[in-house]
């Protein structure tokens, strides 16, 4: 693979996988039997060794439970499990702000980013 863009995209699919299937409490090997592969096969695309088929990105990406576009779009979050707790409760508390607590809170995030 010689274009440098195709192995951070393998790469990064593979660190997506990764994290879906450990989110899903699975083993490499149970989600190679559940989305009916090898496990070795689950192994070289986590570690962004191989390009798998659209197929197999399928099976993988049902046996996950999860949209196809989560498993390869890597401008994407993973779906509202990428956030942490934490994370979940800072959006929603951010839908419940009216638009000048909304710019506030922009500006003050800014500022807390700014210094660090």
């Amino acid at each position: 693979m010689s274009d440098p863009a195709d192995k951070d995209f393998l790469e990064t699919l593979g660190r997506r996988l990764r994290r879906l299937r450990e989110r899903a409490g699975l083993t490499q090997e149970q989600l190679a039997e559940v989305g009916k592969l090898q496990p070795e096969s689950v192994s070289r695309i986590e570690t962004g060794a191989v390009s798998p088929g659209l197929s197999s990105l399928r099976r993988l990406a049902r046996a996950l439970d999860v949209p196809l576009g989560d498993l390869v779009d890597g401008e994407r979050p993973v779906g509202a499990d990428a956030l942490s707790g934490e994370e979940r409760e800072v959006v929603e508390a951010w839908r419940d702000l009216g638009e000048q607590q909304r710019d506030l809170a922009r500006r003050l995030l800014s500022e807390l980013a700014r210094r660090g």
